[in-house]
């Protein structure tokens, strides 16, 4: 009986190690594959309106209906895409403050204009932007492009929208 007593007791031992070991593994990997997709980049979304503009001027109001964490404005860099080609991008500054990029490959200039509370990049900031000097043609050109809010540090997509 004894030596009955002391194999299962070795091999409970055993198993409880395995078992341990195994749980063990499967834990590590569960964490460093949450840690290594980890990403700080904020999370968002946005809308934009075409409002206004006149005969040779389109004016754009981007809102920024939802964004986490409050995040600094060097850190986000705004753009405009045909399809997957940037055709323009800048920075967003102070709020009240102005930028200017080319838009379409016949060098026309948007103005943009932060309007945040605060000097943090958070929901329910807004962005004015005026384009200047568009022909009719470079509006319907304009239409097809879309808008999108990047991460600088690691160049993630945060919110995109199209123009139209």
């Amino acid at each position: 009986m004894k030596n009955k007593e002391a194999v299962s007791e070795v091999i409970g031992v055993v198993l409880l190690l395995g078992i341990t070991l195994v749980l063990a593994s499967v834990m590590f990997l569960w964490v460093s594959s949450i840690v290594l997709q980890s990403s700080s980049a904020p999370v968002g979304d946005i809308s934009i309106e075409k409002e206004g503009g006149g005969l040779s001027t389109v004016n754009y109001t981007v809102t920024i209906n939802s964004f986490r964490p409050k995040t600094d404005p060097k850190d986000i860099v705004c753009y405009f895409y045909d399809g997957v080609i940037s055709k323009g991008r800048f920075d967003l500054l102070s709020p009240g403050n102005s930028s200017t990029v080319n838009v379409t490959g016949d060098d026309k200039i948007a103005t943009l204009t932060w309007h945040g509370d605060g000097n943090m990049v958070s929901s329910y900031d807004t962005l004015k932007i005026i384009i200047l000097g568009l022909t009719d043609d470079d509006k319907k050109v304009l239409s097809s492009y879309s808008f999108a809010l990047r991460y600088r540090p690691d160049g993630a997509l945060i919110a995109q929208t199209d123009l139209s």
